[in-house]
């Protein structure tokens, strides 16, 4: 078998380079991907080798992006940063002690099956990740942090923003101002029944669905709700894993120093699902935070496929939350529940 032309990562990775029109002086390229320069933050863009042992060949691609220095870790700053992330799209902040800083990322595993709709996906979270580095200035002073600007080593500094970038997140803006019309109660009738084939609780509506997945001893709460605008995006699908608190409370503190740390392992181990979205603290109740992964897909990409395999990817997410916190090897039943979508 011919792994480079069955690595459909390496295919999106090459994609997304010549869509974003990347100009040779602002790039340097690796064996498996490239870093860049859209402005003054530096972008990276690869696909790890190919996954072993498994029937396809999956490949993990990753997207992240150099956001703000943050050398010392506070438990305050953390908190701030964990809250803010309810706001997250396609991207999650992680820490890299190495460099002392906060990073963008996003990774997806694709295959030649799924590759029609993750190319999508991981390419709006690429240009997503930049604009949000320079959207972004004031949460830098809010936090008293210092944004992580860089420059090409050998083109130097960027002076203006890439004018295809930002051609890219005016089209996504522009799209967000209209509904989503082509999702309503017959799709999300139909993922629902898929949940409820594989012993997953839910029931839906023309305004989203909800199901209730097995964790611990208790229940995560999904919730998947249309046209509810983000302050940024505009119209989309927006949807929300919390997992259950009072089983957390046993064995961990809920802050937001463990949501950074959680970001930063889900988007490293496996089974977990595509890293598309944050975990972040969201409320339960009054004077009560739990873990919740926050995925919002802008309207640019909705369509009914997309909206069934984030919700089962959001299955994943549970699932790794699950061994993270009680170390309990939940392979076996993530095989079960796993159907793949074209």
């Amino acid at each position: 078998m011919n792994l480079i032309a069955e690595d459909a990562g390496i295919q999106i990775v090459k994609e997304i380079c010549t869509d974003m029109k990347i100009e040779k002086e602002w790039r340097i390229n690796s064996e498996r991907g490239f870093e860049w320069w859209g402005h003054q933050f530096k972008q990276k863009i690869w696909a790890e080798p190919p996954m072993e042992k498994t029937l396809t060949t999956i490949t993990r691609v990753h997207v992240e992006t150099d956001f703000l220095k943050y050398p010392k870790r506070s438990e305050s700053t953390d908190n701030q940063l964990a809250t803010i992330l309810r706001l997250s799209s396609l991207s999650g902040l992680i820490h890299d002690p190495e460099n002392g800083c906060l990073k963008w990322h996003s990774s997806a595993f694709v295959h030649k099956k799924n590759k029609c709709w993750l190319d999508k996906m991981v390419f709006l979270a690429a240009v997503m990740q930049i604009r949000d580095c320079e959207r972004i200035g004031v949460l830098a002073d809010q936090l008293e942090l210092k944004p992580h600007h860089s420059c090409h080593p050998h083109s130097g500094p960027r002076e203006k923003i890439d004018g295809t970038l930002c051609a890219f997140d005016q089209w996504i803006m522009h799209e967000g101002k209209k509904p989503v019309l082509n999702i309503g109660e017959e799709e999300f009738s139909f993922v629902s029944k898929i949940l409820n084939n594989i012993n997953i609780r839910s029931a839906a509506s023309k305004f989203g669905l909800s199901a209730y997945i097995p964790f611990g001893r208790d229940v995560s709460l999904l919730q998947v709700i249309i046209n509810q605008p983000h302050p940024v995006l505009g119209n989309g699908i927006l949807m929300r894993l919390s997992l259950p608190p009072e089983d957390l409370w046993e064995v961990e503190e809920i802050n937001g120093s463990l949501i950074i740390d959680m970001n930063s392992m889900d988007q490293k181990d496996w089974p977990t699902g595509h890293f598309m979205g944050s975990w972040c603290l969201g409320p339960v109740g009054p004077n009560s935070l739990t873990p919740v992964f926050v995925s919002f897909i802008p309207k640019i990409a909705c369509n009914p496929t997309i909206l069934a395999n984030m919700v089962l990817s959001m299955i994943g997410h549970n699932t790794w939350a699950e061994g993270y916190f009680f170390a309990w090897d939940r392979k076996e039943k993530f095989r079960k529940c796993k159907v793949e979508f074209q």
